[in-house]
């Protein structure tokens, strides 16, 4: 999982996102509004839902998202002169209860490789998230903290005005996509080559976090034909830029898709 990235996978540079979310006040505002103050986003005192700023045993950073169905999306890198350098991310979904969240089966798509595994959880709801990943014959353990608000509000309910226009994204390979999010949550992608997506994007419930759903184009698109379902989020870097963040898997998680960038 996270930790287990052996090659020099990390090809996309972000924002100082690591750097605005932890430690002192400051940064900028979530991507679906505004909110004040460094406490957890979280409305759900049992639940570890929220978003979650991390490192592991082996020196990764983490940016961890646990939705309302315990569903969770882990992005992971290292932090490189400032900049977070990423190298894939993890997808699980576990039964979160009473401080314990176990996660059966993990799945981590990186730039080479999807391997799986599974997680163990323990969390204080809204405050953090710790626990050890295992897949191919390794374990890593990682700490996390709920993001500051005043960076990613998870609680503040997302709005499609915010992402609706133009984005220029990179992938894991380091392609690029021009992806254009219309008023009625339609969006288009395409890349340099001449694959060309299609998709949908809408608010996830009143949470700060929007729904996908990507259909890909025949080749040269990477999967041809291939349906994805995933998530979104946006949120005000510490420069005033936006950023976004998509990740998505088709339905038997054999292969996944995350896009970022900033605008």
């Amino acid at each position: 999982m996270i930790m287990m990235n052996k090659k020099n996978t990390a090809l996309l540079f972000l924002g100082s996102l690591f750097l605005a979310s932890c430690g002192g006040g400051g940064g900028g505002g979530s991507g679906g509004g505004s909110s004040s103050g460094s406490s957890s986003a979280v409305t759900t005192p049992s639940k570890p839902e929220g978003a979650y700023i991390g490192n592991t045993s082996d020196g990764n950073d983490t940016w961890t998202l646990v939705l309302d169905n315990d569903q969770l999306f882990s992005i992971y890198g290292r932090t490189v002169n400032s900049q977070f350098q990423v190298s894939g991310f993890v997808t699980g979904k576990g039964v979160a209860s009473n401080g314990s969240y176990p996660v059966t089966e993990t799945v981590d798509f990186n730039y080479t490789d999807v391997l799986r595994g599974s997680a163990t959880f323990t969390y204080v709801a809204g405050k953090s998230l710790a626990g050890s990943f295992s897949e191919a014959g390794r374990t890593v353990s990682f700490t996390s903290q709920a993001t500051k608000t005043s960076v990613y509000d998870y609680a503040q309910p997302a709005r499609l005005a915010t992402v609706g226009g133009t984005w220029t994204l990179a992938d894991l390979t380091g392609t690029w996509h021009t992806l254009t999010i219309g008023g009625d949550s339609t969006l288009r992608g395409s890349t340099p080559s001449g694959c060309v997506y299609t998709g949908t994007i809408a608010p996830r419930g009143n949470k700060n976090v929007f729904d996908v759903a990507l259909t890909f184009g025949a080749a040269p698109c990477r999967y041809p034909g291939l349906k994805q379902t995933g998530v979104a989020v946006s949120y005000t870097l510490p420069n005033g830029m936006s950023q976004m963040m998509l990740a998505a898997t088709d339905a038997a998680q054999a292969n996944g898709t995350l896009l970022i960038g900033s605008r």
